[in-house]
């Protein structure tokens, strides 16, 4: 995935987990996800600059315009980071099909989503 679609997908992930004050938990996923890229130092930077420019609605765009596998793992970042805290709250529900409806996100297990990330 390149830089401009991981923090389209850690936007996505954490706005939805965000509906309920995110958590320390739902934190760490987003930065394990980072850490799973082998990024240099630069590049985490520029990921993390990206992501801090970058709007909920233009995230939204990218990842509807992605390929399926971008989609993929957007959609399992933002459930993996949703459960982090162990609750999930019916405003993160709301928010999560809202957003699978915009960015045309097909359907996805808790299993799925757990390899897709490679936990």
């Amino acid at each position: 995935m390149n830089t401009r679609n991981l923090a389209a997908a850690m936007n996505i992930a954490y706005a939805v987990a965000a509906v309920d004050n995110a958590t320390d938990d739902e934190k760490a996923v987003l930065l394990k996800e980072i850490k799973s890229f082998n990024l240099t130092e630069d590049q985490v930077k520029n990921l993390l600059d990206t992501y801090n420019e970058m709007s909920a609605f233009k995230a939204i765009e990218y990842i509807r315009e992605s390929d399926d596998a971008t989609k993929k793992e957007a959609q399992a970042l933002t459930i993996i980071a949703m459960i982090a805290d162990g609750e999930l709250s019916d405003k993160e529900i709301g928010a999560f099909k809202l957003v699978c409806k915009l960015c045309g996100f097909g359907a996805m297990t808790l299993e799925e989503a757990h390899a897709q990330l490679g936990f």
